[in-house]
C-alpha cells in the first residue's frame, strides 16, 4: 500500500487506509507499507490489529522517515530502488492512496514493471 506520509489521523483518508489494512489482514494477507507515518501508519495499524502481519519497509532518511509503531516486522533500506523492488516483489495487488513525489515514484515503478512484464500481472488499485 502506497500513500502520503503527511496525512494526519484526523483526515478521512487515514480512516480509509486503516479500514483497508484491517480488511486485508483479516482476509489473510500480510500487508506491506513503507513503514512511515500518514497513510503508511494507518494501513499498518489496521493490519497490526488484524489477523495477519504488518510489515514495514523503511527508508533511512536523515531528517524525515521513522518507523510507525504498528509493525510486526521492519526492514530498513538505504536506497529507494531496493525498497521499491521489495514492496512489490511478491505482491498480490498494489493499492495507491494520494501522496507526494514518493508515492508517484512508487506508482510509476509498478506501472513500468507491469508494462515491461518484469513482475507478474497484479491488480493496481488507485
Amino acid at each position: 500500500v502506497f500513500g502520503s506520509a503527511r496525512i494526519k489521523d484526523t483526515d478521512p483518508l487515514y480512516q480509509k487506509a486503516y479500514e483497508l489494512g484491517k480488511a486485508l489482514s483479516d482476509a489473510g494477507y500480510n500487508v506491506f507499507t513503507g513503514a512511515g507515518p500518514g497513510i503508511m501508519e494507518a494501513t499498518s495499524k489496521g493490519a497490526y490489529e488484524g489477523k495477519s502481519k504488518s510489515i514495514g519497509l523503511n527508508i533511512d532518511l536523515p531528517q524525515e522517515q521513522y518507523s510507525n509503531p504498528y509493525l510486526d516486522e521492519v526492514i530498513t533500506f538505504e536506497y529507494f530502488f531496493s525498497r521499491k523492488v521489495m514492496l512489490v516483489k511478491n505482491a498480490s495487488a498494489c493499492v495507491c492512496f494520494p501522496g507526494g513525489y514518493g508515492t508517484v515514484d512508487e506508482l510509476t515503478e509498478v506501472l513500468t514493471l507491469l508494462q515491461t512484464q518484469k513482475m507478474k500481472p497484479i491488480p493496481l488499485i488507485l
